[in-house]
């Protein structure tokens, strides 16, 4: 009898615990950055909170500043269009994002007019860079309330339309 009640506890709890181990190992950390490119100086850019990351060549022969694009906007959907997770980037333009595991990932990152959407296997998760490109202005005022697109990287970014309120 006494065998019968310890087994008729022990199961439930050893249930449990066996339920939450499996579904930690369905889980996979998405992570990655977003980045843009500007000619504005460095010590302007620092000035208004963006993280300087190193100086690039641009279109083959001009020098530009490659910087950190911070709380650009990451959404994480599954095959389906379903969104699995969203977060925000940091000051460094990293982010991190606990999902369920997949083959392939839809990333979505908004930052300032842009956005950018790309399929991402499983495999390549924990790498995914978003470049958003050289952003062209000739003050600071102005880049930060209507960034142009002069030309595009890659095809995947997309001009956004934007409030009249920021």
């Amino acid at each position: 009898m006494r065998k019968l009640i310890v087994n008729s506890l022990l199961c439930p709890v050893l249930l449990f615990m066996f339920s939450s181990s499996a579904s930690a190992f369905d889980m996979a950390t998405i992570s990655g950055s977003a980045q843009f490119k500007s000619s504005l100086l460095s010590k302007y850019m620092k000035k208004h909170g963006y993280s300087f990351l190193e100086e690039v060549l641009y279109n083959g022969r001009y020098k530009t500043n490659l910087f950190a694009a911070k709380e650009a906007e990451v959404i994480v959907k599954n095959k389906y269009g379903s969104v699995l997770a969203s977060g925000i980037t940091d000051h460094d333009g990293h982010f991190s994002l606990s999902v369920p595991r997949d083959n392939n990932y839809q990333i979505l990152v908004r930052f300032h007019d842009r956005e950018i959407e790309d399929l991402v296997s499983y495999s390549d998760v924990n790498n995914y860079t978003a470049d958003f490109g050289h952003f062209k202005t000739e003050t600071v005022e102005s880049w930060f309330f209507l960034p142009p697109l002069t030309y595009c990287y890659s095809c995947n970014i997309r001009h956004l339309e934007m409030n009249e309120s920021m």
